[in-house]
């Protein structure tokens, strides 16, 4: 069983990555910014999903909300079997989210939240 992992070198891909290692899964890490390769790894591979998990979490450059958007079309894109994302509690604002769930309404507030408000909704269809 293949699951593919988008964002394998950050803090939390590095953890999920080193707990499926423990599990009889293959991990194919991959890179979002490089289509030709991304094309070639997953070519005939058989994927029981894909956890997204890449991120721009800092916008110094305002291409955040690109970045962000752009990443997750590309699971959408490739994805076959379940896609499970990493999203952020800053998607319902900046207010208390103590209760917040999959049903509480998005009220994004930041360039950056409104990014990953706007990759969750691709996600999700």
């Amino acid at each position: 069983m293949t699951w593919v992992v988008s964002g394998a070198t950050g803090f939390v891909g590095q953890h999920v990555v080193r707990a499926l290692a423990d599990r009889p899964h293959h991990v194919l890490r991959c890179r979002l910014d490089d289509r030709a390769a991304l094309d070639a790894e997953l070519a005939d591979v058989p994927i029981a999903g894909w956890l997204h998990l890449a991120r721009k979490t800092v916008d110094r450059d305002g291409t955040g909300f690109d970045v962000n958007v752009r990443m997750a079309e590309q699971v959408v894109r490739r994805a076959s079997g379940r896609i499970v994302s990493l999203s952020s509690a800053g998607v319902y604002g900046h207010a208390p989210h103590r209760d917040a769930n999959e049903h509480t309404p998005v009220a994004p507030d930041t360039p950056l939240s409104r990014s990953q408000a706007a990759a969750d909704a691709l996600l999700l269809e």
